[in-house]
């Protein structure tokens, strides 16, 4: 049963189960979802990230789109575009553009 914060963060990332009715379930506010997620992957940073999440995590950092990414990678769009919530939920960011803000910020870091 989902008791904590990280329980919570294991059923947003469909790692886990529960048994709550499908009401409470939709009442909890994406708002309160995203806080306790962000502070887990603040917690976590990019160690949290898959071989495959890292990889197009570099490719956003390199300026590529969802589908430069799927050609290069020889991957359906779908799953590139799944990857990148993947990513951005596991770090706590908003959106798109935080995510590709924060991709280019550690590829100039880790090439200088």
């Amino acid at each position: 049963q989902v008791r904590s914060a990280d329980g919570l963060l294991r059923l947003a990332l469909g790692y886990a189960t529960c048994d709550w009715p499908l009401r409470t379930v939709a009442a909890m506010s994406e708002r309160i979802a995203r806080q306790v997620i962000a502070g887990q992957g603040a917690r976590r940073g990019l160690e949290a990230l898959s071989d495959r999440e890292m990889q197009v995590f570099e490719l956003i950092g390199n300026g590529q789109g969802t589908r430069a990414i799927a050609e290069r990678l020889r991957l359906s769009v779908h799953t590139i575009e799944s990857h990148r919530e993947n990513i951005r939920m596991k770090l706590g960011l908003r959106n798109g553009t935080e995510l590709l803000r924060r991709a280019v910020l550690w590829t100039l870091e880790s090439r200088g």
